[in-house]
Formats: C-alpha cells, sequence, structure tokens
C-alpha cells in the first residue's frame, strides 16, 4: 500500500515538485472550530504573501484537497493556515482529526493551474457552474480567459479584484 508521503513524492517527480509531503508540527486552538495548523514542508516553499496552498489529506481511501491561504509569511520557513471546522463537510472534519507529526500534501503552483485540474475533473457542464475569482488583477484575467474557453457564460463569473489594475483607476478628463 502507498503511503500519503509516498504518493505525494511520486506526484512531486512527475509534476516538478508540483506537490510535496508536509508534517503537522503545530495545532492551535483559537475558538471552538476555528484553529490554525502549522505544516513543515519536506522541501523548502517559497512563495509571496496572499498565494494559497492546495492541502490534501487521505480520508476514506482516497485523497481529498482543498485551498487554503497562507497565513505565515514566506520567510518562516513552515506554512501555517486557518481553519474553519465545516461539520459536515468532507474536508475539515478528519482535518480536524490530525495531530502532530500526521502527514498532509501541499500541492504547490498557480491559481490558474488548480483552475484547470478541477475544470477538468468536475462532471458539470458550464451552465451549473458559477465561478469566483478574487485575487490581483492578473490573475483574474487569466482565470476569466480559462472560464470562456471551457464556455462558461460570463454572467456565472463573479470577480473582486486585491489591487485594481492601474488602468481601470484612471480618471479620463475631456
Amino acid at each position: 500500500m502507498t503511503s500519503l508521503t509516498d504518493h505525494a513524492l511520486n506526484f512531486s517527480k512527475k509534476a516538478g515538485q508540483k506537490f510535496i509531503s508536509a508534517t503537522l508540527e503545530e495545532r492551535k486552538e483559537i475558538a471552538d472550530g476555528l484553529g490554525a495548523l502549522v505544516f513543515e514542508p519536506s522541501v523548502p516553499l517559497h512563495w509571496q504573501p496572499g498565494q494559497y496552498a492546495t492541502l490534501g489529506i487521505q480520508s476514506g481511501g482516497q485523497l481529498i484537497e482543498r485551498p487554503y491561504s497562507i497565513c505565515s509569511s514566506p520567510h518562516e520557513g513552515f506554512i501555517e493556515l486557518f481553519l474553519e471546522l465545516v461539520s459536515h463537510g468532507a474536508f475539515t472534519p478528519p482535518m480536524w482529526k490530525l495531530r502532530v507529526g500526521d502527514q498532509a500534501t501541499i500541492e504547490v503552483g498557480r491559481a490558474e493551474d488548480v483552475l484547470r485540474k478541477y475544470l477538468d475533473t468536475m462532471a458539470m457542464t458550464p451552465d451549473e457552474i458559477t465561478a469566483y475569482l478574487c485575487g490581483r488583477p492578473g490573475m483574474i484575467e487569466a482565470g476569466r480567459g480559462i472560464l470562456q474557453r471551457v464556455g462558461i457564460p460570463m454572467d456565472h463569473v463573479r470577480e473582486e479584484q486585491y489591487f485594481p489594475s492601474p488602468a481601470l483607476n484612471k480618471t479620463h478628463h475631456r
């Protein structure tokens, strides 16, 4: 039987370190159903503030993944994620049960890659999808292009830009 760590490392080799293993080093209980999990990645990760990582755990014999914003600084050397327990969810209840020393996978990469991955694996028609794009203008523009190419109507796309494009903020005087 392949362990979660082996699973992550095999994907890492195939995808140029896109998937890595990580060890849960600390759990911080913040309030009832709210916590922070600190993971030590098996290899150094480099990210910019505001980026996220997709966390994966084994549950019921399959790998379940969810994206999370990274709360820690890129200079700290660990990945800290804030977690809210969704009692009837598929991911957070098994995630909530992880203990210090347990393993998870972390998928690194660009938001556009993850968007393509989920669009390719979802068994839904474009009319059944509502997409939410939130982030920097370049990421939103790339995401919008990907969604258009697979036929998702633009009235099914919601957007929120973190930093508006300078071109959109210019005041035009006549």
